[in-house]
């Protein structure tokens, strides 16, 4: 059984300050960077097939668990250090086993470049879109 995974992290951008057309500052927005995966979302896309694919096969799924098996979302913690402090499912995919199998991986991965707001690491939640398709 061959075992796909789709991965989408919605990045979101920050802007130091805003200025009308003469350069008078309007207001100031926090500038925020992003917690990153080390090497990318390539890389955490990598990170989950090496340590999920062999271990679904395991799981021996039916036909009928598979037809019914929906994207799941797990939901992420990123700390000021950069390491994973939590994982909860979001939303199943109707297979507990399949659920219970990415929230070890998740709680797996090494530490991430923290995120930061206005110069310093802080914590961030990421909602991770997961689409699992099994052939």
């Amino acid at each position: 059984m061959k075992t796909l995974f789709t991965i989408f992290l919605t990045v979101q951008l920050g802007y130091a300050q805003l200025k009308d057309t003469c350069g008078i500052i309007i207001c100031d927005v926090p500038k925020v960077t992003m917690a990153e995966f080390p090497g990318g979302n390539v890389n955490l896309q990598l990170f989950l097939i090496s340590n999920v694919s062999n271990k679904v096969d395991d799981l021996k799924l039916s036909e009928r668990e598979i037809s019914s098996m929906r994207r799941m979302v797990a939901k992420l913690s990123i700390s000021e250090s950069g390491s994973v402090d939590s994982v909860t499912i979001a939303r199943s995919s109707n297979i507990q086993r399949l659920d219970s199998l990415f929230k070890s991986a998740l709680m797996a991965m090494p530490n991430w470049k923290p995120g930061q707001l206005n110069g310093k690491n802080c914590r961030q939640n990421f909602y991770l879109p997961l689409i699992i398709d099994l052939k």
